[in-house]
């Protein structure tokens, strides 16, 4: 199991041959993808694919998708319309998940994302720009140029301190002040394991 650095916010940015709309920080030898990706209306689901579903937390991983009181939310996305590969997910779909948690500034940052969100699926609003990180689950099939594989279906809103990270610019310690995990993945075919909670960046 690859757990993030604890550290890992403190990143310097590589962006040296990397693969279009991915950006490469690295911390103490490790490297962190992240990817600026278009939110389309016709590429999310906000309801739980079946194949998500698990037993031990059926309201959580079934019917509509909700937006948590700590700014906990997931989104389906379309895997075809990611430009990062991920052929051990056996599902259609990518669980794209913010973490809940953080300062009133910080909740309320990731509600104003969900509210734009659901305004999208909706038809109310055009595409939506987020920022996606691809760790812990990726694996580097090719240096240079860069090529990329997801190892399950799970991938994560940028996040530092609790905090959502709109950039994809090297973490500044002044940005927030709170601390970010990472939530449990369910774990069906081509799901993550379990992991530890642990620092995004």
């Amino acid at each position: 199991m690859r757990l993030f650095s604890l550290l890992s916010f403190l990143g310097l940015s590589l962006g040296l041959n990397a693969a279009p709309n991915i950006h490469v920080n690295k911390y103490a030898g490790h490297r962190y993808f992240h990817v600026r990706f278009s939110l389309t209306a016709d590429a999310i689901s906000l309801q739980h694919p079946p194949e998500f579903f698990d037993p031990r937390f059926p309201e959580a991983t079934s019917g509509p998708c909700e937006l948590g009181s700590n700014g906990h939310f997931t989104v389906y996305l379309l895997k075809d319309a990611f430009p990062v590969a991920s052929p051990d997910c056996e599902s259609d779909y990518l669980k794209l998940t913010m973490p809940g948690g953080g300062n009133a500034e910080a909740v309320s940052g990731k509600r104003a994302i969900w509210e734009q969100i659901t305004a999208l699926e909706a038809g109310q609003r055009g595409p939506l720009e987020v920022v996606i990180q691809l760790n812990p689950y990726v694996t580097v099939i090719q240096k240079d140029p860069l090529e990329l594989e997801l190892d399950y279906c799970n991938i994560w809103f940028r996040t530092a301190f609790r905090a959502y990270l709109p950039h994809t610019e090297p973490f500044q310690p002044d940005e927030n002040r709170s601390s970010t995990v990472v939530p449990r993945a369910n774990q069906p075919s081509g799901m993550a394991p379990q992991q530890e909670e642990t620092e995004n960046h």
